[in-house]
């Protein structure tokens, strides 16, 4: 009797124990299907945020070409101007231009317009030109105060009643101006190719949250899409995501989504959402699993959770690491423009090996005799030009020209070197070189022209020309035999105090 007592204290010993492991076993269970769930959307917010971005870099790259077009147009409308050129070269001029830009962006039904002495020069006359008061614009005030920077509107009606935004930027010397207009088949035009993820879905937005374009797994008329997007920039400007099981917000479909966004330097918004079961797509087989084989599952989910984890952690170490690094390649500079001096106040150490740390220059003054030297100096001149952008090519000639200089093209670097290997010695007075090109690029030709077997190989100046100013770009040319860098676009006032100088060393 007492040994079936003591049996029966053991089997329910027994039970309770395995109760506990059985209770235990659960919470194991329903923690590790929690953690699973966390770490499934830890990993898609991560990757929902890099797509965002990477789309806004996108986005970006359309920005920047906009910006650029305005710009080049500007300092080239201005030496037009500075020279005197009569309204009607320039009107010519502007149009060859605006349409040229419009082709090398491959935008060809891209609206340009500039203001020049307080009349409109357009590429296509648009419909309401003659009563059009830009005055009255928005895009105009706004151009106006910002002295020279480009500027994005945010959307709204043209006098056609169209939407549109408008790029622009103003001289703060002239007073002209070029414009950018950009409708919704704009938008649409360079976003033809975009590719999303599984029923996602992609906004574009100005900085006031009015949409720009979208794609949409959604079959709804524009208002309701318009409604629907004030609700998602607002979701973004309150920084809501998708996030440890928490329902972000429900799209049209009543489907719940993630969200992701990134904001551009113009202010305009780039906006992904996921629908919640493509974040969590996965999840179904976890369950499973852990019905089957519990014991099994937990093991591996264990691993995979402790794995998981040390990444996470090596991968935050990684960022802390850059973010305290920082570039390889940077120094700030403070310059008192008075005194004459600058002095480099940050700067990595590669900068500081390459770069002076401080010194002084000779702030010259800017009198009517200097402008004028400095544009006689290309006069009766005979310049090689290499370029392989046409556009670039016949702007900076006719500028040249413009100065009494005589050119000769050539579209890459191996013609640069043919050209002055068959000319007589003392031919060319200088060469302006491009730095990337077809066949040979600018560092290749400068080498080659200086090792030809002639007296004026290694005397001729030779100045590089490159959309980059960076030390690297510096040092490559000048191991290459050029004497100076200019930047694009070129400044021709720069250009000529330049070869005035090299022109007098020779």
């Amino acid at each position: 009797m007492k040994q079936k007592t003591e049996q029966g204290h053991l089997t329910a010993r027994y039970r309770l124990f395995t109760f506990f492991v059985l209770v235990l076993l659960a919470m194991i269970a329903v923690a590790g299907l929690w953690g699973s769930q966390r770490i499934l959307l830890k990993n898609a917010a991560r990757m929902g945020q890099n797509l965002a971005q990477s789309y806004a870099s996108d986005e970006q790259h359309h920005i920047e070409i906009y910006q650029n077009v305005i710009r080049m147009g500007m300092t080239y409308l201005e030496d037009y101007t500075a020279a005197g050129a009569s309204y009607e070269k320039i009107e010519s001029w502007m149009i060859d231009f605006f349409q040229k830009a419009a082709d090398a962006t491959g935008e060809g039904n891209i609206t340009f317009y500039a203001i020049v002495d307080e009349k409109i020069i357009a590429s296509q006359p648009f419909e309401g030109i003659e009563q059009y008061d830009f005055r009255q614009a928005t895009w105009y005030q706004q151009a106006i105060d910002a002295r020279g920077q480009v500027i994005f509107t945010d959307a709204y009606k043209s006098v056609t009643g169209r939407q549109v935004v408008t790029v622009a930027a103003a001289s703060p010397k002239s007073g002209n101006i070029i414009v950018i207009d950009l409708f919704t088949e704009n938008f649409e035009h360079y976003h033809k190719n975009l590719s999303l993820i599984e029923d996602g879905a992609y906004y574009l937005c100005d900085s006031s949250g009015n949409l720009l374009f979208y794609s949409a797994p959604f079959d709804v008329d524009e208002a309701a899409m318009e409604n629907y997007v004030k609700s998602v920039v607002y979701k973004a400007s309150t920084g809501e995501q998708l996030e440890n099981g928490k329902e972000s917000f429900r799209d049209l479909n009543g489907k719940a989504r993630g969200l992701y966004y990134y904001q551009m330097p113009n202010g305009w918004l780039s906006i992904l959402s996921v629908p919640r079961a493509v974040l969590l797509e996965g999840m179904g087989v976890v369950v499973t699993w852990y019905a089957v084989l519990m014991v099994v599952f937990l093991t591996a989910s264990v691993a995979y959770w402790l794995r998981e984890g040390r990444l996470n952690k090596t991968i935050e170490r990684t960022n802390d690491t850059i973010r305290v690094l920082g570039n390889s390649y940077y120094a700030i500079y403070r310059v008192d423009v008075d005194k004459g001096e600058y002095e480099m106040t940050k700067g990595s150490d590669y900068a500081r090996q390459k770069l002076p740390y401080k010194g002084s220059y000779e702030a010259l003054p800017e009198t009517e005799e200097q402008n004028s030297a400095a544009a006689d100096v290309l006069q009766g001149r005979h310049i090689l030009l290499v370029e392989d952008n046409p556009l670039n090519m016949e702007i900076t000639a006719e500028l040249l020209k413009m100065r009494g200089a005589q050119v000769t093209p050539a579209a890459n670097g191996r013609e640069a070197v043919e050209a002055f290997e068959k000319s007589e010695p003392g031919f060319f007075d200088g060469i302006l070189m491009d730095m990337q090109m077809p066949e040979m690029d600018g560092c290749e030709a400068a080498r080659a022209i200086r090792n030809l077997n002639r007296p004026d190989a290694r005397a001729v100046p030779i100045v590089a020309q490159t959309a980059n100013a960076f030390a690297e770009d510096i040092s490559r040319t000048e191991q290459a035999g050029m004497n100076a860098h200019l930047s694009k676009p070129i400044d021709m006032e720069q250009l000529c105090c330049i070869l005035e100088e090299l022109f007098t060393k020779r």
